[in-house]
This record gives C-alpha cells, structure tokens and sequence, in this order.
C-alpha cells in the first residue's frame, strides 16, 4: 500500500507532507500534489545510500556525497538545525562512500561526538552502524546504513556540494 502523504521531489527525494513544506534535499517548494506520485511500499522501494535522520526528518547522502551539517543557508539541510543555537553554522562533514560513513568536525564551538567521544577538529572520523552520532549537547544523528534495512535500494538522490 502506498504512503498517500509521501511524494517524490523532481530531485528524487521522497518527501512526507506531513512533515516537510518543501523538498529537505532541495529546498523546492513546487512538490507534486499530494497522493499523484505516492512511493510504493513494495520491496523494490528504499533510497541508496545513507539515510539521516535529525529531528524528525530524514535525507538521503548518496555514495561518493558529501553533506555539511550546521545552521548555514549554504547547507541544503540547515532547516533541520535551525533551531539548535549550539550547532555551529559550519558545524560537521558527513561523506559516505563505499558503504561506509565519515564524520569531521569542522571546528565547532560545541563539538561533535561518536559514542559521547569529542572527536578532534578536522580529522574525518569513520563511523559504523550502531555507533551514535550527536553534534554539540543535544542533537542526535541516527545513521541507516543500506545494508540494515530490509528494502534495497531504489534512486540515488542528487549530490549536494556543502560548501
């Protein structure tokens, strides 16, 4: 059955009306009608590569992506930060490539953290399922590797520059 509230961007990101305006990868607000492209609940369904989720929403970093996480308007996701005063604007990379994550902490004020360790500012950190990621005090980044879920993969989502 398909998710009446889900639809997908231009840009390929499946977005939940419910909890989005605007595509999160993107930033388009012209997304197509509710319900006219719903996302299949089939087991060919499912996003490549990484999936994020911080604050009750979720993007996608595809292979060889890297994201910046922080407060920037240059950062695609800085809407899900925008409310964090301890998230630095420039805060962390997130890079996943070859099936793999990595985190480097651009020398935030508050820090960034696997498993409550500070990590050193720019040094790139691997980062592996079942570890937890928390930029600054309070906010968590829960990681779904592709090979944890039980879907495999569908679209690759368009790459984003962080810079």
């Amino acid at each position: 059955m398909a998710d009446m509230n889900t639809v997908t961007c231009d840009c390929g990101t499946e977005v939940d009306l419910l909890i989005n305006s605007q595509c999160p990868n993107c930033g388009n607000f012209d997304l197509p009608p509710e319900g006219s492209q719903p996302v299949a609940d089939t087991p060919a369904a499912g996003p490549r590569g990484l999936v994020v989720t911080v604050r009750g929403g979720r993007f996608t970093v595809g292979e060889d992506e890297t994201v910046g996480l922080g407060r920037s308007a240059d950062y695609p996701h800085a809407g899900y930060f925008a409310d964090c005063d301890n998230v630095s604007r420039v805060h962390a990379v997130l890079r996943y490539s070859g099936g793999a994550a990595f985190v480097t902490d651009t020398g935030s004020a508050n820090g960034t953290y696997i498993d409550d360790e500070r990590l050193i500012a720019n040094v790139e950190r691997p980062i592996i399922h079942g570890q937890r990621l928390r930029l600054a005090a309070d906010v968590t980044i829960q990681l779904e590797f592709p090979s944890t879920r039980s879907n495999p993969p569908r679209d690759a989502y368009t790459r984003i520059d962080p810079r």
